[in-house]
C-alpha cells in the first residue's frame, strides 16, 4: 500500500518497513496498547458521564506527550527521550525549580 511513497519516505529520512497484511508488529501494538491504557485512566478518573470528542483526543495528544517526554527503560539511550529535539511545548515545571535538559 505504500510501496509508491517508499522514495518520498526515503528522502525524509525515514525507513519504510512492509508487513503483510495479516503479521502483527508486536512494537507497534504494545506502543498502541499503552497509549489506549493510559489514556482509559485518565478517562476513568473524570467525574463526566459523556465528554466532546475534543476532549478525548486532547487527552490522548497528552498521553502521547508525557510518554514521549520521558526516555524509555529500553531506548537506545537511558538519558534522552524521544522528545527534546523535535518538542515545541516547554514541559512545566513546578514552581521553584529548574528544568533539567
Amino acid at each position: 500500500q505504500f510501496v509508491s511513497l517508499r522514495g518520498d519516505i526515503t528522502d525524509l529520512g525515514a525507513t519504510l518497513i512492509e508487513v503483510a497484511e495479516d503479521e502483527h508488529v508486536g512494537d507497534i501494538e504494545r506502543d498502541i496498547r499503552t497509549v489506549k491504557e493510559r489514556t482509559r485512566c485518565i478517562y476513568d478518573t473524570l467525574p463526566f458521564d459523556k465528554m466532546p470528542a475534543q476532549l478525548v483526543i486532547e487527552m490522548v495528544h497528552s498521553t502521547v506527550f508525557w510518554l514521549n517526554s520521558f526516555a524509555q527503560t529500553n531506548s537506545r539511550s537511558n538519558t534522552i527521550s524521544r522528545e527534546p529535539s523535535s518538542c515545541t511545548t516547554p514541559i512545566p515545571s513546578p514552581q521553584g525549580q529548574q528544568r533539567i535538559t
